[in-house]
């Protein structure tokens, strides 16, 4: 329940996109093969995969009292995309008194410069986001293989030499082949402070928000965009 994103009934969570769901897919390779030396054929063959980003989460980040999807856990709550400012409190809470943010990158004139560059964000105002509704940015995979045959010119077998470099991109240019993503699969686009009465509406509750880098909910993943090399040497008789 606690990493399970919902927005009311906890024992009843709408059916929705898996974790794992790949929108968008489209592959395809090429291979050139060409005897540069006679009856040792060499083989550059290129594989791409063109796919959609992981789907995550928009959640509120609060503490246990929070609960406000009332599963007894925090951090898994939905977030309410508002319409407007007069449906979302943003700033913090002093002597039981809304108090609206003013410093840079935390108001709602920030908040909602962030819901205006998401598209999901921006076209569900006034809904509570889905589970998974949100996508990382589409990512782009280029391989290469190359590999080269020896013949068996003395009765010994034949032996044929591999290279495989993955992330091409990432190897030709560091600014290329990245990935960007989203951890576990939520993110926390406001922060709960607590509940107030607020122009006579009881238990209103009151958010913080703090403008991300870049504007964006994903980060960049080094790991995953890194390049990687392999030789190999296969033989055969």
């Amino acid at each position: 329940m606690r990493y399970s994103a919902i927005d009311m009934d906890p024992n009843s969570p709408a059916l929705t996109t898996s974790d794992w769901e790949i929108r968008n897919r489209l592959f395809a390779s090429a291979t050139f093969t060409w005897e540069f030396f006679k009856d040792a054929p060499t083989a550059i063959t290129l594989f791409y995969n063109g796919q959609s980003g992981s789907p995550f989460s928009f959640t509120i980040y609060g503490s246990a009292s929070s609960n406000l999807n009332n599963d007894g856990f925090s951090g898994n709550d939905l977030f309410y995309i508002p319409r407007n400012a007069s449906e979302i409190l943003v700033g913090t809470i002093s002597s039981n008194q809304f108090v609206p943010a003013t410093k840079s990158g935390t108001t709602y004139a920030d908040l909602n410069s962030f819901i205006e560059g998401n598209d999901y964000l921006s076209q569900n105002r006034g809904k509570i986001a889905e589970r998974n509704g949100g996508a990382a940015p589409w990512r782009d995979y280029l391989d290469l293989q190359i590999t080269q045959d020896i013949p068996d010119l003395w009765g010994m077998g034949a032996f044929q030499l591999s290279l495989n470099i993955q992330n091409l991109l990432n190897f030709i240019n560091p600014d290329w082949g990245k990935v960007y993503d989203v951890s576990n699969d939520t993110y926390n686009i406001v922060s709960y402070q607590g509940r107030i009465t607020y122009n006579g509406r009881a238990n209103t509750p009151v958010y913080s928000f703090s403008k991300p880098t870049n504007n964006l909910p994903w980060t960049y993943s080094d790991y995953s965009s890194r390049w990687q090399m392999q030789l190999g040497l296969r033989y055969s008789f």
